[in-house]
């Protein structure tokens, strides 16, 4: 199943301000739910909104993010992404069968 997510992500434009080269932007991605390999908070990016930096989310107490780890080859790549763990979860449970053991 492919689920559509926000991404966070450093914004790596150039710029003479230190403060501007620290900057995360978010954009829509889709991510194939069988490579996901386990999901974890991500307190960082948590404060990284409060002292906004990220730019497309409201800078609201309750915002959260994770990071997912996908496998990829004989490798893995994380990536961070807008929502909590149970929204996540529940993105990833939604339209999945399960079988029943009588």
């Amino acid at each position: 199943m492919i689920l559509k997510l926000k991404e966070v992500y450093r914004d790596k434009r150039m710029s003479n301000s230190p403060t501007q080269r620290m900057r995360y932007s978010m954009r829509d991605i889709f991510v194939n739910a069988e490579l996901i390999v386990f999901i974890r908070p991500n307190e960082n990016m948590s404060q990284i909104l409060s002292e906004g930096l990220i730019d497309g989310v409201p800078t609201a107490s309750d915002a959260e993010f994770c990071t997912i780890s996908l496998a990829r080859g004989s490798g893995g790549v994380d990536v961070t992404v807008y929502g909590s763990l149970e929204e996540i979860n529940k993105k990833i449970n939604t339209n999945k069968r399960e079988v029943l053991h009588g």
